[in-house]
């Protein structure tokens, strides 16, 4: 379970996206559907938190991409909402056909 911690954030070091998209499968396997997705939901702000903190210097074009967090805070609150009311077969189908 670690070792898809970390090779979601080596990924996410190279490429700037998917420790969320890699690791979530490996702990949905390992801690139950639910419960992978809410440990992936707290772990996943801290390397986007400080691949934004790397790039500090460039926040004057991220002004453009408000809108994009707008959204995302958005898409976060109302995809808490399935997690809750669905049945566990249905999430780990969504979980196997969108990552």
């Amino acid at each position: 379970m670690l070792a898809s911690l970390f090779i979601g954030g080596f990924v996410n070091g190279l490429i700037g996206i998917g420790f969320a998209l890699f690791a979530v499968n490996f702990l949905a396997a390992a801690l139950g559907v639910r419960e992978g997705v809410i440990v992936m939901s707290i772990l996943a702000p801290f390397p986007s938190g400080y691949q934004l903190w790397r790039t500090r210097d460039h926040w004057r074009t991220w002004t453009r991409l408000r809108s994009l967090l707008a959204g995302g805070i958005a898409g976060s609150g109302l995809g808490a909402w399935p997690l809750v009311i669905l049945p566990a077969w249905a999430i780990q189908l969504g979980l196997g056909l969108f990552t």
